[in-house]
């Protein structure tokens, strides 16, 4: 699980594609913070310093891509559903997308439940959710940054820019205890039945699965 800062790290590399975000778990757009008499906003435009407005909290954070109902289409019976191109090119970027694999879980609260219950295991504190892409532009309650800093961090993890919408993600966020990514967390294995895996055979065109 990579951290917070290594996306927003990697949004000012070359090619970074879909996977860097210089806002990733910025604070809400036009957020202002007073600190040593300088006043700091959120998505200043004058101030590129302040674009990148984030708390110093280590989130790592592990994202699926999320297929929702209507993302689904129904042809002859059976259900399918498509990931776009464009998707595909921006996590892939100049690589072989044959590297590439897609892994299809088709019970997806049962693998969310063991991770869950493995992280609460751990005492690592944690969120799960849908990103939702509204430019930043929400609300979140001030008083979380003295009252409960691990509730304000995480939630700054589900809000990100429009134009990163066809990531489509379902997050996991946890506050790691150390400074820095986290390493694999084991949470045990799955049948066979329960996941399907795909070659991602190109970036130039969608990928159509059948799901049942």
């Amino acid at each position: 699980m990579n951290t917070s800062e290594y996306f927003r790290e990697m949004a000012q590399k070359d090619n970074s594609g879909l996977v860097g975000d210089i806002h990733e778990t910025s604070f809400p757009r036009n957020y202002v913070i007073n600190a040593s008499g300088l006043e700091l906003r959120a998505f200043d435009e004058s101030d590129d310093d302040c674009q990148a407005l984030a708390l110093g909290l280590n989130t790592c954070i592990f994202c699926f891509y999320a297929i929702t109902p209507e993302m689904c289409k129904e042809k002859d019976g059976a259900l399918y559903f498509s990931v776009p191109a464009d998707t595909i090119k921006g996590i892939v970027g100049n690589d072989d997308p044959k590297l590439y694999e897609i892994v299809l879980f088709s019970n997806p609260i049962k693998l969310l439940n063991m991770l869950n219950d493995k992280i609460d295991s751990m005492n690592l504190y944690h969120k799960d959710g849908i990103v939702t892409y509204d430019d930043h532009l929400f609300d979140i309650d001030k008083s979380l940054m003295v009252t409960d800093i691990n509730s304000f961090g995480t939630e700054l993890c589900f809000h990100k820019c429009r134009k990163f919408s066809n990531q489509n993600e379902y997050r996991i966020v946890i506050v790691n205890d150390s400074n820095s990514a986290r390493d694999d967390i084991i949470i045990g294995k799955l049948d066979t039945s329960e996941y399907r895996t795909f070659i991602v055979p190109s970036v130039d065109t969608d990928i159509i699965i059948r799901i049942s």
